[in-house]
């Protein structure tokens, strides 16, 4: 999402829960808290949000050996719900010198 985007819903979320306020009178450069409003409604009002979310174990095989299964899951993914879910098996194998 790049800055205007972020700004439009910024300023959407001003106008929703500031009564009285006119576009023109919302400066991007002042804080949402100064309107009287917080970035958690934000995350509130985009149904398309999307987690990260990832799970993995560390097993040491020898002294120099681990091996580190994991799994990574994305929910609506580029934060677009029409995405589907995609989760990833990975293998992480580390050697020490």
């Amino acid at each position: 999402m790049n800055r205007e985007e972020v700004l439009n819903i910024v300023i959407k979320n001003i106008k929703l829960n500031v009564d009285g306020l006119e576009e023109t009178e919302i400066d991007p450069k002042k804080s949402m808290a100064e309107y009287g409003t917080s970035s958690l409604d934000i995350v509130e009002s985009d149904r398309d949000l999307g987690f990260h979310i990832e799970g993995f174990y560390t097993h040491r095989l020898t002294d120099n050996i681990n091996i580190t299964p994991g799994v990574f899951w994305l929910t609506a993914p580029n934060h677009d719900a029409r995405n589907p879910d995609v989760v990833v098996g990975v293998l992480r194998t580390t050697f020490s010198f």
